[in-house]
């Protein structure tokens, strides 16, 4: 529900600007930083573990701009080669 999330990300921010205030704000921001680049590199790890070689793509639509218009189409392609 709506309210329970809100209350949730209320809670957060709460917590977040406890934080700072006990560690301070260089702290805080090498921490996040730290967090980001922990998790850039675990995703990229597992990415690599669990997608074989070769070469992958997608045509989707992106949500239309009203109800006159239709979805705006997109194409991507990447290609997962030995650069493992």
């Amino acid at each position: 529900d709506s309210r329970a999330l809100m209350a949730a990300a209320q809670r957060a921010q709460e917590r977040l600007l406890e934080m700072f205030d006990r560690f301070g704000k260089d702290t805080m921001l090498a921490a996040i930083e730290q967090d980001q680049a922990d998790t850039a590199k675990l995703v990229r790890e597992k990415t690599l573990e669990i997608i074989p070689e070769g070469v992958y793509g997608v045509r989707d639509y992106m949500d239309h701009a009203g109800p006159a218009t239709s979805g705006t189409p997109f194409t991507w392609n990447s290609a997962a080669t030995g650069t493992r």
